[in-house]
């Protein structure tokens, strides 16, 4: 999976060394090479926690497994009679040993040290024709309220605040999804305001941001974020997803604000002044 910004290798990374039990600068997430990787295509359909998170759980498990194998043979004990003090393995009379000497003894052993994990969604069952069922195996749930202030003569909308609530289960990366909730609400923002792209003749007439308006630093309203954990059953550690649900929320909220400012109900996007 390709991270082209979103943050899924600071995700797996954390993954990784949390399943491992070692510290995180310990673990490197590399670019895929298209040469040699398997295509499982980019960061994108708020996939790359809960699907690409899964394969990397469950080949840090098996590795886990293999370390644990090697450390219970060098402290002459069963695998489930370690216990581990962060890097450190414990046995039930031996000196404990730490992470590097357990892998150097995994290798004397000759275990299996390089490991692939593979992960493929839930069977999903949905009736075409009887619109019933279950088409997707994982759902996330949010609200937004926008703050607006409309200038009734000269229709300028601005957004002077949005709350927004999310459930993404999990949350694996606190930092790391506050810029994806940021991210997503300045986006909604311009879905609602500002972007609109026209065609002549099938020609596009936004040929630059000179045209094509996006929001701007002085555009963006006071954000306040809060997430309300759960526990999804098939995601890593719980872990949802969280990307475009935060977008697809905040145009309506917008729109919903203008309407109870201005008493008119604008179906169409973006809202500019002459709608108004």
């Amino acid at each position: 999976l390709t991270d082209f910004g979103q943050g899924s290798r600071t995700v797996f990374t954390l993954l990784a060394a949390e399943t491992l039990g070692i510290d995180m600068q310990r673990i490197r997430v590399l670019r895929p090479d298209t040469h040699t990787a398997v295509d499982s295509g980019p960061t994108v359909a708020s996939r790359a926690s809960i699907v690409g998170g899964n394969a990397v759980l469950v080949a840090a498990e098996e590795l886990r497994y293999q370390l644990n194998l090697a450390a219970a043979n060098a402290l002459h004990c069963a695998p489930d009679q370690l216990v581990r003090d962060g890097e450190t393995f414990i046995g039930a009379e031996e000196s404990p040993m730490h992470f590097e000497d357990v892998v150097q003894h995994a290798r004397a052993m000759g275990l299996q040290l390089s490991v692939e994990g593979r992960w493929q969604i839930p069977p999903i069952t949905w009736d075409f024709k009887n619109g019933t069922g279950k088409p997707y195996f994982c759902y996330v749930f949010g609200a937004l309220v926008a703050e607006v202030e409309v200038n009734i003569k000269s229709g300028k909308t601005r957004v002077t605040g949005i709350w927004a609530a999310h459930d993404a289960g999990k949350i694996l990366n606190p930092l790391g999804a506050l810029g994806q909730l940021y991210g997503g609400v300045v986006q909604g923002l311009g879905y609602a305001l500002m972007e609109h792209y026209l065609f002549e003749e099938a020609v596009p007439q936004m040929t630059g941001l000179h045209t094509y308006r996006i929001p701007r630093a002085n555009d963006v309203p006071e954000i306040i974020a809060t997430f309300i954990q759960t526990h999804h059953p098939d995601g890593p550690y719980g872990a949802k997803n969280l990307a475009e649900p935060v977008m697809i929320g905040s145009a309506p909220a917008i729109a919903n604000a203008v309407f109870q400012a201005t008493g008119k109900r604008i179906r169409s996007l973006p809202i500019t002044p002459d709608k108004i």
